[in-house]
C-alpha cells in the first residue's frame, strides 16, 4: 500500500505508525508525504529511514538541518543532495572531510544558485 502513488496522507500517516523499518522507509519516500510526516519519520533511530527522508523534496529545511547534525555518511550524503536544504547547512556540508558528502553539498549549492 505505501508504494501505490495513490495512498493518501492520512493512510500513509496511519501506516507510519507500524514498526516495520521498510514500511517506514517507502513511507519516507512516498510523493504525498508531507513534511510534518517526514519530521516524524526523521526522528526514527534507523539510518536507513533517516537518509530516505532526507532524499525526499518534501522533506522541510528545518528537518534537513537537524537531519545534517548526523554522524552517519549515508545520511549526510541525502542531506547535502537535497536542494531544500537549508544554503548555511550546505556551506558546513562542503567543507566536510568526507570528500563525497563535500562535493554533492558543492553541486548542490550550485544547482541552487541556476535555479534560484
Amino acid at each position: 500500500m505505501a508504494k501505490n502513488p495513490n495512498t493518501s496522507l492520512t493512510m500513509l500517516k496511519t501506516l507510519a505508525n507500524e514498526e516495520n523499518l521498510k514500511l517506514k522507509a517507502w513511507i519516507a519516500k512516498h510523493p504525498k508525504s508531507d513534511a510534518e510526516l517526514l519530521e516524524t519519520l526523521s526522528k526514527h533511530e534507523d539510518p536507513i529511514v533517516k537518509s530516505v527522508v532526507a532524499n525526499n523534496p518534501n522533506t522541510s529545511g528545518k528537518t534537513l538541518a537537524k537531519l545534517a547534525e548526523s554522524k552517519d555518511v549515508i545520511v549526510l550524503l541525502s542531506v547535502a543532495g537535497n536542494t531544500n536544504t537549508p544554503t548555511f547547512v550546505l556551506e558546513e556540508l562542503a567543507k566536510h572531510e568526507n570528500e563525497i558528502i563535500k562535493n554533492k553539498a558543492q553541486q548542490t549549492l550550485k544547482k541552487n544558485k541556476v535555479t534560484k
